[in-house]
């Protein structure tokens, strides 16, 4: 299979509900192969086929074919076929290494070929070092190569609640800290009303959806689902859509009234706060001046096929949010106003209005509005197919 099937075999399996999946890096890769080791094998430096065939699957000791995972010795960390019997497909794409130390590098923001590692059962020995690198085209299929998968661990950052039916909704922590709202007038595709930056203080930690709200999780609670987008089969985990600020007030009362927690929209400041992640680039991951790296962090006009897509198919901002950018707009709890020209602690926005803010972008707009300064807004009962919203938990 090519790294995009790969890329749908997890999309559906992380609409099971689960856990979260995703392809290792490489790095990540790398370093469980060798299950810290720094020899050329997780056995030593022998690359004689006696040696080679005693743990791996490789060249003429495979009889050409694969083999069922698991019938060779393990490494020190109890990972089996790590080297030989298929190549296994990593997350990045593929480049030179990067000088010097680094944490957690997740390769080049953009590139034609993904890494794969590990040998397989059509290579010599050598080719089954852990260090070794090799590479294709995303779209690519070859009867040597498949992959494994890496699942996200759990942490107390992370809330589950459960929704009628079983449905789980999973939110993360947001630290309390403080921020610079808005975008410089030097940042490309900025609007007036991003300014003037701001010093925010986000005095309380807050709870916010990992994903935007899912038709399932809509089904959930309202016992209907509004969204345009219901014919694919993994709808009821795209963002629900076609909701009015209105009826997301709506849903917020239903779901407090089931005594989970309390529940509300976020309000902008904490949008975008959430949205950055620390950053302070026009996106949570960077500067991305030509929007090549942008396609693996959201969902968006010219590669969104005019249409939504189940969350969390992207990679996540720093803070494990995703959707952030792209997919669709998100209603915050905010009118739309002018900001203040100097620093403020918990804005809510002003006092009334006509329209009531949306942040994000969506599959439907160009790469600029995907920007975290980005504001757009609606009326309070407009619906649309690009326009949804995710939630905010109160902490205790």
């Amino acid at each position: 299979m090519s790294w995009l099937d790969v890329q749908r075999y997890i999309e559906r399996l992380n609409a099971l509900g689960l856990g979260r999946f995703r392809l290792p890096t490489e790095a990540e890769w790398e370093y469980a192969a060798r299950a810290g080791m720094a020899t050329a094998y997780p056995w030593g430096d022998s690359d004689s086929p006696d040696r080679v065939h005693e743990f791996s699957w490789a060249n003429s000791r495979s009889y050409a074919t694969t083999h069922a995972a698991g019938r060779k010795p393990p490494n020190a960390w109890g990972l089996y076929d790590m080297h030989g019997n298929v190549w296994e497909w990593c997350a990045d794409w593929y480049g030179p290494y990067s000088p010097g130390a680094q944490t957690d590098p997740t390769g080049p923001g953009a590139g034609a070929e993904r890494v794969f590692r590990g040998g397989s059962w059509y290579d010599f020995p050598k080719a089954l070092r852990s260090a070794n690198r090799h590479r294709h085209v995303p779209h690519g299929r070859y009867p040597a190569v498949g992959f494994r998968i890496v699942r996200e661990p759990e942490d107390d950052r992370v809330r589950t609640v459960r929704l009628p039916g079983g449905t789980e909704l999973r939110l993360v922590r947001i630290p309390a800290g403080q921020f610079v709202m808005g975008s410089p007038e030097s940042e490309a595709g900025r609007a007036s009303d991003e300014g003037p930056l701001h010093t925010v203080t986000i005095s309380r930690s807050f709870w916010m959806g990992v994903f935007e709200v899912t038709q399932r999780q809509w089904l959930a609670v309202m016992n209907s689902n509004p969204s345009t987008f219901q014919r694919f089969e993994a709808s009821p985990d795209h963002p629900v859509e076609r909701v009015s600020w209105r009826d997301a007030m709506e849903f917020l009362g239903r779901l407090n009234a089931l005594g989970l927690g309390q529940f509300r929209l976020p309000t902008e400041a904490e949008w975008e706060y959430a949205a950055r992640a620390g950053s302070q680039t026009p996106l949570s991951f960077g500067e991305d001046a030509d929007y090549r790296a942008l396609t693996e962090h959201a969902w968006f006009y010219s590669r969104a096929e005019g249409r939504s897509h189940p969350v969390g198919g992207k990679r996540p901002n720093a803070w494990g949010l995703y959707d952030m950018h792209g997919n669709v707009w998100e209603w915050c709890s905010d009118w739309f106003g002018a900001y203040p020209g100097h620093a403020v602690t918990d804005p809510q926005g002003p006092a009334t209005g006509r329209e009531r803010v949306i942040r994000g972008g969506s599959w439907f707009n160009e790469p600029e509005a995907l920007r975290s300064a980005n504001r757009h807004r609606h009326p309070p009962d407009s619906r649309q197919t690009n326009l949804g919203f995710r939630v905010v938990m109160e902490d205790y």
